[in-house]
Order: structure tokens, then sequence, then C-alpha cells
């Protein structure tokens, strides 16, 4: 890896939605999770929506968050158990779980041009090392892993980003975030790196208001691939 005074241009990734095709399997596992309790037809189940809006955040916020919406009391299930039953859901497909578009094609631009790349997930570090175990083209490719289990401060604060440049070696204002979720986001525009919001068309037109903050807004990683040239190129 150059050093910092070569390196022109970093890259910090977000997991979950941005390399690796993990949402769509988390929402079913999110209403698999609520068992016999699910029932459409009293507003208790997690939405679309609901499930965009904790998108990037931990889990100990978003368990508390959807089963308030969802009007379920601890009484019958609390934030906990919750969490416990949407992991259990959630094993037995990390094996199954794809990558998102454009993800191969960009391991294989990194890797050309010998740029530093991180990850900075919101998931602890076992959860993440879990997913990894299954993604050797995205674990090889990473120097660094932040998790949310190494940060006070998760996202949308600056922590995780930071840190993951600091990881690196490399300051944070050469650093690009690729993030496809709103704390996320946030936390990369905090921390004053570029930011890059991925739009996965399935559960968002990109017209949501946090989309604005970023520098770029992308369909694909493969549309990163001119953008980081430039970037290069200076």
């Amino acid at each position: 890896m150059p050093s910092s005074d070569e390196v022109k241009v970093a890259c910090l990734f977000d997991l979950d939605g941005t390399l690796l095709d993990f949402e769509e399997a988390s929402f079913g596992a999110l209403n698999t999770a609520l068992g016999d309790l699910r029932d459409p037809s009293t507003g208790c189940e997690v939405t679309g929506k609901m499930h965009v809006s904790i998108i990037g955040t931990r889990k100990e916020h978003w368990s508390k968050q959807l089963l308030e919406e969802a009007k379920v009391p601890p009484s019958k299930l609390t934030p906990e158990q919750y969490v416990k039953n949407w992991e259990k859901a959630l094993e037995a497909q990390y094996p199954k779980l794809g990558l998102m578009p454009g993800t191969i094609e960009m391991l294989a631009f990194l890797k050309k041009h010998s740029i530093p790349a991180a990850l900075a997930t919101s998931s602890d570090r076992a959860t993440c090392d879990q997913k990894l175990a299954y993604q050797k083209d995205i674990r090889d490719a990473m120097q660094f892993v932040i998790t949310g289990s190494d940060v006070d401060n998760g996202k949308p604060a600056p922590d995780p980003f930071l840190a993951a440049a600091k990881g690196l070696g490399v300051p944070i204002e050469k650093c690009v975030v690729f993030e496809d979720a709103p704390s996320g986001v946030k936390s990369g525009r905090a921390a004053g790196a570029t930011v890059f919001a991925m739009v996965d068309k399935r559960f968002s037109d990109g017209s949501h208001e946090w989309f604005g903050l970023a520098d770029e807004k992308l369909d694909s990683l493969v549309d990163a691939i001119p953008l980081l040239t430039k970037m290069l190129e200076k």
C-alpha cells in the first residue's frame, strides 16, 4: 500500500447494501422474527418504509424502534429477543448472499490501482465476521475493518469513518465514503469525506432528502469508477 503522502484517494465502504446484497434478506428476517405476532391486518409487521428507515443503524436502536412502530409491547416481545430471532432467521442466509451490482468491478479497480480500502459497518464484529467468512473477495480487498463493536458512537456520528481512515493512515479529506443508508451518508458527511450515495431501486427512488447530502448519487458501484479515475489523475 502506498504511503499516505502518495495516496490520492482511499475508499471507505459500508458493507450491507453497498457491497453485499443484504437488505432484502434482512427485510424478510425482520418480519420472520416477529413470529406469530405478525399480523398485517392490524399493522403488526415491518413495512418497506420502516425497513428503509433503520438501514445502517445499530440493532439496539432499530429493534426498539421497529417494535414500537409495529405496536408490539415488551411484554410480548422484547427488543433483545427480537434481535435474537432476527439473527437466527438470517444465519441460514449468509452463505447465499450475493454481491451488489458493480462490486466485482469495483474490487478489481481497487486492486489494479492499489487504492487503499476499508470497511466501516454498523454490524457488530461477530456478525461482520460471519458475513465475510463467505465473501473472500471483499475480505481480501480491505486493508482495515471497523465494526459497530469498535466505536463508541455509531452512524450517523462520524466515528466509524474517521476510525477507518485512521486505520488506513489516510487523511479523511482524501477518502470517498460509499453508503446506501441515510445514517451512513450523514456519518460520511460529518467525518469530512467525499460521499457517494448508492441508490437501491428496490427500496428507494433516490428522491429522499438525505441523498442531497451526498456529493454523488449512483445506481451502481460501476458508476463510481470514472469518478475515482478522475481523482487519481489529479
